[in-house]
C-alpha cells in the first residue's frame, strides 16, 4: 500500500510526467532513426536452385552457357503501395549459334510479368557469337512485406527465365555489370540504392510425393534496392496520429473539480479524433492481411484512449454519487485527490506504452 502510493505521489509530479513525456519522445526518436538511417527490407527473396560447379569432362555433355543482362530505360508505371512495376526495357542475349537456337532464345519471360510488348530482334555477330537485343516492355508483380510500412525499404525482383528448355541444356550467366539502368529513373518519391544479379534455375514439383517428378529452367534475378527519399510519408502518417493520441489523453492531467464535463468531452474528441484518422491511414496503407507498424501503434493508441473514456465515465459517474452521500469537505478531498492521483499515474503508464510498443515493433519485427 506504501508502495502504491509512493507510485501515485511521484505520477502527480510534474517533473515526473515531463521526464515520461521526455523519455517517451526520445525513445520513439531513436527507434525511428535506427530504421532511416540504415537499409531496411524484409522482402522474401527469390528461391532459386544455385548452380554447382561441374568438373570438365568430355564423356560428360555440359549445359550451353548464354550470357544475358538487361538495360532498364525507365519505369513506365512505378507503385509500390498497389505492387504494380512496368519499364521499358532491353533484354539480352550472347550465345553461340552452332550450339543454340535463336528460336530456343526468343521464348524466354519474366516470372510474375507479362511482355505487352516485344520489339524485333536486334541482331549482331561479333567474333561468331550472336548478340541479340530485344526491346520489350514488361508489367511485373514483386514479393515485398509490408511489415515495416511506413518505415519500410523494399527490393523487386526482375526474374528472367525460359520454360521452354532444361537447365541441362542451358544455363543463364549475368554478371553485376551486365544489369544496367539510365541515371534518371522515374522512381517517385524512392532513390535507388544499389543493384544485384544472381544466377540459378527455377523448380517446380510436379508431384510432392516424388522427387524426381520436378522441372527445373534457367533464369537469371535482377534486383533493386530502393529507400524513400524523405520523411514526408512518416510525418502524415504519425504526426496526426500523436496529436490526436495526446488529445486523448490529456484529459487525464486535468483535476476533476467541476469540469467533468470538459474532461469527457477531450476524451470523446480523442477517440472519435482516431475513428476518423483510421480512413486516412487506410487509403495510404497498402492492402496486406498482417499488422504493419503503423497498425500496431494505431491499435494500441485506439485501445488506450478508449481505456482514457471508459475511466473518466466511471469516475464521473462515482463523483456523482459521492456528491449524494453528504459526506464531508475532507473527505470528498481526500477521494478527489487519490482519483486524479491514479488518472495522472495512468496518463504516464499510456504515453509508455506507445513508445515502447513502436519501440517493440521495429525492434522486434
Amino acid at each position: 500500500m506504501n508502495l502504491l502510493n509512493f507510485i501515485f505521489v511521484k505520477c502527480n509530479k510534474i517533473w515526473y510526467q515531463i521526464f515520461i513525456i521526455a523519455f517517451s519522445f526520445i525513445l520513439i526518436l531513436t527507434s525511428f532513426y535506427h530504421v532511416i538511417s540504415r537499409f531496411n527490407s524484409l522482402d522474401p527473396k527469390m528461391a532459386i536452385t544455385h548452380y554447382k560447379p561441374q568438373k570438365k569432362s568430355t564423356s560428360i555433355k555440359h549445359p550451353e552457357l548464354v550470357e544475358t543482362g538487361i538495360h532498364i530505360k525507365n519505369f513506365t508505371d512505378f507503385d509500390f503501395i498497389q505492387n504494380i512495376f512496368e519499364i521499358d526495357a532491353i533484354v539480352w542475349f550472347k550465345f553461340d549459334p552452332n550450339t543454340i537456337s535463336l528460336k530456343t532464345i526468343e521464348s524466354f519471360s519474366f516470372d510474375m510479368g507479362i511482355i505487352k510488348e516485344k520489339g524485333d530482334p536486334i541482331i549482331r555477330i561479333i567474333n561468331k557469337i550472336l548478340f541479340v537485343q530485344y526491346p520489350v516492355r514488361v508489367k511485373f508483380k514483386a514479393r515485398l512485406n509490408f511489415s515495416m510500412f511506413p518505415l519500410d525499404d523494399h527490393q523487386i525482383s526482375l526474374v528472367l527465365k525460359n520454360e521452354k528448355i532444361s537447365h541441362n541444356e542451358i544455363r543463364f550467366i549475368s554478371k553485376h555489370n551486365y544489369f544496367t539502368t539510365t541515371p534518371f529513373l522515374y522512381t517517385s518519391d524512392w532513390i535507388k540504392v544499389k543493384h544485384h544479379v544472381e544466377n540459378g534455375g527455377l523448380s517446380s514439383m510436379l508431384d510432392s510425393s516424388d522427387k524426381n517428378k520436378s522441372s527445373l529452367y534457367p533464369c537469371t534475378v535482377f534486383s533493386i534496392d530502393f529507400t524513400q527519399s524523405g520523411i514526408r510519408k512518416l510525418l502524415v502518417l504519425f504526426m496526426p496520429l500523436f496529436l490526436t493520441f495526446l488529445l486523448g489523453l490529456f484529459s487525464l492531467i486535468l483535476k476533476l473539480k467541476g469540469t467533468e464535463t470538459s474532461i469527457n468531452r477531450l476524451a470523446i474528441s480523442g477517440l472519435s479524433g482516431l475513428i476518423i484518422l483510421r480512413f486516412v491511414i487506410e487509403s495510404l496503407s497498402p492492402k496486406v492481411g498482417y499488422f504493419t507498424i503503423i497498425d500496431t501503434v494505431y491499435t494500441v493508441s485506439l485501445g488506450c484512449v478508449f481505456i482514457v473514456f471508459m475511466v473518466e465515465i466511471l469516475f464521473i459517474h462515482y463523483i456523482q454519487n459521492m456528491k449524494t452521500k453528504k459526506l464531508s469537505i475532507e473527505e470528498t478531498n481526500l477521494k478527489l485527490t487519490r482519483i486524479n492521483e491514479f488518472r495522472q499515474w495512468l496518463f504516464s503508464l499510456l504515453i509508455l506504452s506507445i513508445s515502447l510498443s513502436i519501440y517493440y515493433s521495429i525492434y522486434f519485427n
